[in-house]
């Protein structure tokens, strides 16, 4: 099997996903806030956030995945998370997740806190 032992990084051209050294990446990081986040929703008590963060884990020399979207409970702390390679999946990535949580289907999900289970006042 063909794998390497190191992850790879990348930065955004636009809305496409190039590499880059590790100077080039924490500059585009710390620089560029406005650039590497697909889009934000605060939905109930949930916040949700779909943002490029340009590390390839995936040891496996399959498809990169760069994108993430993100479920935080009010108190910050995770209660969802998935991945995905493209701007144009994350973006439907970020819309499914947010019609999820408008819907409140979430509350078909036995490890989804419910807003009574999460650690404060509303």
């Amino acid at each position: 099997m063909n794998h390497r032992s190191y992850p790879v990084l990348y930065r955004l051209n636009g809305q496409t996903p190039v590499t880059c050294t590790l100077a080039e990446w924490g500059a585009f990081i710390s620089g560029h806030r406005q650039h590497h986040i697909v889009a934000e929703k605060i939905v109930h008590d949930r916040f949700i956030r779909t943002f490029f963060h340009g590390v390839d884990f995936n040891f496996f020399n399959c498809i990169p995945e760069l994108f993430k979207t993100v479920t935080y409970a009010k108190d910050g702390s995770t209660i969802e998370c998935n991945l995905c390679s493209t701007w144009e999946e994350a973006e439907d990535l970020h819309r499914a997740t947010v019609e999820i949580a408008e819907s409140r289907q979430h509350r078909d999900y036995p490890n989804y806190p419910q807003s009574d289970d999460l650690p404060f006042d509303e």
